[in-house]
């Protein structure tokens, strides 16, 4: 049996995944007058780049085992492919759909758009679907939901909701705000460079989008053991992230 303070936990935590960017973005869009398209355009450079583009490369490299999975190596090469599919995808974005959009409150309709449905996809809908496991358990059905399953993965999703505790379901919560702190940050260096004409400011956001997600990796390949310090990490890199979008606005207004 979950208990009833996990299940709340994970319930507290689905909302604020879901409620936090679309009130982050009624927001902006009452005192900013972000365009609605630009939000759009965010929404379709993570699905596209991020969802199925990178997953059809992952899926390569998983299935022919050119690097084995959870290593060291894997965790390099996933980073840099978030990195590499994300930015380009924020870089393509810009110059064709939102081609005529150059504002500062264009970048930020794009990253909220960007880092908002990666909230609720990644943190809301994963929170869902454990809920559902979790109810699934509770009542007794969770076998029957599954079965054709391998014995081995269905007591894998079991043990993943009995060994989920309220503060790790909270930590969970936290790193979908700091991810999305950091996505709205590397839009604007993407951004930056679009509107000063320099490239290689792409590089710059696929190298640091890449550093910030190889943190996780560190602890997914156990070479970190304490989740709390890569969230800590994480989280200096969230708050550097949303200091320099602040004072970008004004050097976007200096731009010419």
């Amino acid at each position: 049996m979950v208990s009833n303070n996990v299940i709340i936990s994970m319930i507290i935590v689905m909302l604020v995944c879901v409620l936090f960017p679309i009130g982050i973005f009624i927001y902006f869009k009452v005192k900013e007058g972000i365009s609605i398209k630009t939000t759009l355009g965010g929404i379709i450079g993570f699905v596209l780049f991020a969802l199925i583009l990178e997953q059809i490369l992952h899926k390569v490299v998983t299935s022919s085992n050119i690097i084995p999975v959870n290593t060291l190596a894997f965790g390099i090469y996933g980073a840099l492919a978030a990195g590499v599919f994300e930015e380009t995808g924020r870089f393509l974005v810009f110059k064709t759909f939102l081609k005529n959009k150059r504002e500062w409150k264009d970048g930020l309709g794009y990253a909220i758009g960007h880092g908002g449905i990666e909230a609720i996809l990644l943190g809301g809908l994963s929170f869902l679907n454990s809920l559902i496991i979790t109810f699934a358990l509770n009542s007794g059905t969770l076998d029957t939901m599954l079965k054709g399953q391998s014995e081995s993965m269905v007591e894998g999703i079991k043990a993943s909701v009995m060994n989920a505790t309220p503060l790790m379901i909270g930590v969970g919560g936290i790193e979908r705000i700091f991810a999305f702190m950091v996505q709205v940050g590397l839009t604007f260096v993407v951004f930056y460079g679009i509107k000063k004409r320099k490239n290689i400011y792409l590089l710059y956001a696929i190298l640091l989008h890449a550093l910030v997600d190889f943190i996780p990796a560190l602890y997914q390949t156990k070479i970190i053991s304490n989740v709390f310090i890569v969230e800590a990490v994480v989280g200096i890199f969230a708050i550097i992230a949303v200091v320099f979008t602040i004072r970008s606005r004004k050097v976007f207004e200096n731009i010419e």
